[in-house]
């Protein structure tokens, strides 16, 4: 049935209610509705009329995506099935189309890689692209766009980037929902009457110019001795020789160190209190591409060596942990530093190293949510610690988790503010090291 021109179109039209395979009338309708019925449509009508196909198969998923046409499917699966409205059904789904295939080059129906040519790419490439799945470190060619911290620079950058890959800054009342939903967590912590109590004593208002012991008695009355079973509080212990607290020294980390250390982060780790602090900040677009990632960040943050002396002569003197958890000699070579934890003062009375002086303040006395700001000295020599603020009966891992969480809030440092269970919180901590990678000083206030 061969007619020329726009005769062959006519009479096609005038017969598609009479001769009509499935492919043919899909054809002609098609035709009949355009507005412009130019001559590119015209080998469409000879193809359908001239050679009838023989139906074999009605989607992609069975017969594959092919580069061309192919006779006797009831529907096509090819690059140009979309020209000609003759696409099965499920062609976008299974051949043209980049869902879940960023920068692949295989031989499909298109192409979703910046490397293949414009015109093999698939018609949603640029729709698709984003950072929704991951915000990754490095330029990658084969993708529409980018999602790397550098994207912005070059013009390059995904829409989405902003909505899934730039670290949302965390508000106090959403550090204070994430400080409860940790502390509820927390099965380490102590409970104040249960396990533990203390007497504070003496109240000193003025620390700082008076330093004589005020108290005679211990700091704590009593203490469970099961606390100490407890993996993270276990393991603690047994850093707490691995430290010179001499200023200008530095640091020399044995083997067997290094294993504890290991022990520790390993303990540490398990916790629910860290793995929910990993999914709270990935919630605020701090992103890791694994929790091990987010382990070595952590322990680098806490554990890298730093500076509290003379940092261009004396490199390595301290790190995070050691100021904050044990204590250390302060810049003047008179007085120390650091210790804010109770499990510091309760191991070094328990032993004769530390003798409590007296205390000037404390948030909620009697409570679970009480910081106290002790004052104590070492017996060895009487050096003091005029003012050391404990967040008392915490665990090891609810002071790292928050510590880390402000660390990664505060781009310079400074004043972290929470509520704990409605109790007011103040952290405080100094940045060093390269690009303020590590922590110096943390402190409740």
């Amino acid at each position: 049935m061969l007619v020329q021109g726009k005769q062959r179109l006519d009479l096609a039209i005038q017969l598609k209610d009479v001769y009509c395979q499935q492919t043919t009338c899909f054809f002609l309708n098609l035709i009949s509705s355009r507005s412009h019925q130019d001559e590119v449509a015209y080998p469409l009508v000879v193809l359908a009329f001239s050679a009838p196909s023989v139906v074999y198969g009605q989607s992609c998923a069975i017969e594959g995506c092919f580069w061309s046409y192919v006779s006797g499917k009831a529907c096509q699966c090819n690059t140009e099935c979309h020209l000609y409205g003759n696409c099965c059904s499920d062609y976008y789904t299974l051949c043209g189309s980049c869902a879940n295939r960023a920068g692949d080059v295989d031989d499909t129906i298109c192409h979703c890689s910046a490397s293949m040519p414009v015109e093999t790419r698939c018609q949603d490439y640029l729709v698709l692209a984003s950072c929704s799945d991951e915000c990754t470190p490095w330029y990658d060619a084969d993708l529409a766009c980018q999602c790397t911290s550098d994207c912005d620079i070059y013009g390059n950058c995904c829409e989405d980037f902003q909505d899934f890959c730039v670290a949302k800054a965390i508000s106090t009342a959403e550090l204070s929902q994430i400080a409860d939903s940790l502390w509820s967590l927390d099965t380490t912590r102590l409970i104040y009457g249960t396990d533990y109590t203390y007497d504070v004593q003496t109240n000193e208002l003025n620390p700082t110019t008076n330093t004589q012991d005020q108290s005679f008695s211990p700091f704590f009355t009593s203490m469970q001795s099961s606390i100490f079973d407890l993996a993270t509080i276990k393991s603690f212990l047994s850093l707490m020789d691995n430290f010179n607290p001499a200023l200008n020294v530095q640091e020399v980390v044995t083997y067997s160190e290094r294993d504890e250390a290991v022990q520790f982060w390993d303990a540490i780790m398990a916790t629910q209190v860290m793995i929910q602090s990993y999914t709270e900040l990935n919630n605020f677009n701090f992103r890791y591409e694994s929790y091990d990632e987010f382990r070595g960040e952590v322990e680098d943050m806490w554990y890298g060596i730093v500076n509290h002396g003379d940092v261009n002569n004396f490199p390595g003197d301290t790190n995070g942990f050691e100021n904050h958890f044990l204590y250390e000699e302060a810049d003047d070579f008179v007085t120390l530093q650091g210790g804010y934890s109770w499990i510091q003062l309760y191991q070094g009375e328990l032993s004769g190293a530390l003798n409590y002086h007296s205390y000037k303040s404390q948030s909620q006395p009697g409570t679970d949510q009480n910081v106290i700001e002790v004052q104590f000295s070492r017996t060895s020599d009487g050096k003091v610690q005029p003012s050391a603020s404990v967040l008392m009966g915490s665990s090891p891992e609810f002071d790292i988790a928050m510590a880390f969480i402000c660390f990664k809030n505060l781009e310079n440092g400074g004043a972290c503010n929470f509520d704990l269970n409605g109790v007011p919180m103040n952290m405080v901590m100094t940045k060093q090291g390269f690009d303020n990678s590590l922590i110096a000083d943390f402190h409740f206030v």
